[in-house]
Formats: C-alpha cells, structure tokens, sequence
C-alpha cells in the first residue's frame, strides 16, 4: 500500500488519482458466516474500518465488501456460483 498511495498521488496536494473511484473488499474466509456476526468474531464493519478510513482519506467510494466463506471446502460448483451471484 505504501508504495501505491502516495502522497502527491492518491492523498494530499494534488493527489486526486483515486478521488470519485469505487473500492470494494473481496475477502475469502475459511469460516462461516456466522462466525463474523456480532458477538462472535470481530465483523467485516469491524474488520474494514482501515480499508474505510483509508478509503475516505483518498477520496475512494467505498462499496460492501463481498466475502466467500468456507473456503476451505469450496469446489468449484461452488465457486462458480458465487462468481455468478455477483
């Protein structure tokens, strides 16, 4: 990251590469769902607050994320519906 939002480029005086852009996470877990609802392991809210922060920072539209869970056991009927889900 450091090397792509630089200073002059992505923030700062005349840094306006990224400004009016979308950002959207994608993020596979090897976890279900449930384990990122509240009161278990931190959520995705918790999780992108830098991605956000960052995002905000550089003038990026931040969008949901998207996630795929269970990873660990997808195959690819299973991949291949997620991708047209999206």
């Amino acid at each position: 990251m450091d090397k792509v939002l630089t200073h002059g480029w992505a923030y700062g005086h005349g840094g306006t590469a990224l400004h009016g852009k979308h950002l959207l996470w994608a993020v596979t877990t090897g976890g279900g769902e449930n384990h990122f609802a509240i009161g278990s392991h931190p959520g995705f809210d918790v999780l992108s607050q830098p991605l956000q922060a960052t995002a905000l920072y550089c003038g990026l539209k931040w969008l949901s994320p998207f996630a795929m869970h269970c990873t660990f056991i997808c195959d690819d009927d299973t991949l291949q519906a997620q991708a047209r889900s999206v």
